[in-house]
């Protein structure tokens, strides 16, 4: 079988077997466009694909996250919670109160009420009988009281401490505590320069003012107050529950404490100095942010979940905290945001 080929069809396809066929311009025109158009949306991920790790090779980023300090609110003494005053993400100052609590007494309590009651009983049973001086009285029992007091002094004392009780709160229990051994030493000065019967009416006085005030506090309600500025990070308790004294109510952050926390990858630890410049891009909006190591990091770990190309970079990373240059807008306050950092042109050590 012999083929030849036209020299006339290979210079012009619009001629077929010697027939003229024309073709609309806009056709071939539209058609090289579409096909041109497939072309660009299959290969343009692999491009993208390509720059991404390029771009990688060339400048060192790493993936961090906004951190701010956070400390508790705790409640000074056992309760109800009535109503909370704060939501979370309010913002709140030093002293501003942010629950109310309804207090109870606690069995503590109400064994040192018992028992005043029944000393107050046998000691008003007691008035109107004829005694002889005596050079001596009893301090057990108003012991037993400064005991008593002295163990809530000490607790509300390390509560002010520890930012779950304030400075009047102390300054109460304080006051109850000096009123008993103003009692004790009345007692002691009293053994040989007056009668029984004047002793029973002072401690019968006593009692009478230290169970009213007792009983006064149950039902009573306080308000719970921040130690610091900040914003509520969390709340822990919701109206209707009971909470015992110490445990944290809320948590709030400390906005003014904002850094970013960035884990870099060990190639890129040659980027990382006291003092060494970094742009913080935040998500979403893309603004940069100018930041500066804060201090030589001592710590390696592994990056949270979520951050950075986890099959680009390494799992083990060198933690390191930046210090905004400038201040954050209300809205890029949050804790745990991501966000990611750029070191500048890698340098291969």
């Amino acid at each position: 079988m012999k083929v030849s080929f036209s020299p006339a069809h290979k210079k012009n396809p619009e001629i077929k077997d010697g027939v003229r066929i024309p073709y609309a311009a806009s056709k071939r025109g539209r058609a090289k466009l579409l096909w041109w158009s497939i072309l660009f949306i299959v290969f343009l991920p692999f491009a993208i694909l390509l720059g991404h790790i390029f771009a990688g090779w060339i400048f060192a980023s790493s993936p961090g996250i906004i951190s701010m300090e956070k400390y508790p609110v705790r409640t000074p003494e056992n309760g109800l919670v009535v109503e909370m005053l704060v939501k979370s993400g309010s913002e709140v100052v030093a002293g501003a109160p942010v629950a109310r609590i309804k207090r109870v007494n606690t069995p503590e309590r109400l064994e040192q009420l018992a028992l005043m009651k029944a000393e107050r009983e046998v000691l008003v049973s007691s008035v109107g009988r004829k005694y002889n001086p005596v050079p001596h009285l009893s301090t057990r029992l108003v012991d037993e009281t400064i005991l008593y007091f002295e163990k809530e002094a000490d607790t509300m004392r390390s509560l002010m401490n520890a930012g779950a009780a304030t400075r009047a709160e102390v300054d109460q229990a304080e006051a109850q505590l000096r009123s008993a051994k103003a009692e004790r030493q009345s007692i002691i000065a009293s053994r040989v320069s007056v009668t029984v019967e004047k002793g029973t009416e002072e401690r019968i006085a006593y009692l009478n003012k230290s169970i009213s005030y007792l009983e006064g506090l149950a039902g009573s309600s306080f308000d719970v107050a921040a130690q610091r500025t900040g914003r509520v990070q969390s709340i822990e308790f919701s109206v209707g529950q009971n909470v015992s004294a110490g445990e944290e109510l809320m948590w709030l952050s400390d906005p003014s404490t904002a850094q970013a926390v960035v884990y870099v990858a060990p190639e890129d630890f040659g980027n990382v100095k006291p003092g060494a410049k970094a742009t913080v891009v935040i998500p979403g909006t893309g603004r940069r942010i100018d930041a500066e190591v804060e201090e030589m990091p001592i710590t390696a770990q592994n990056a949270p979940n979520g951050l950075g190309d986890s099959f680009l970079s390494n799992l083990r990373s060198i933690k390191v905290c930046l210090n905004f240059k400038e201040p954050l807008l209300p809205e890029e306050l949050v804790d745990g945001l991501p966000l990611k950092v750029n070191w500048g042109i890698r340098f291969f050590h």
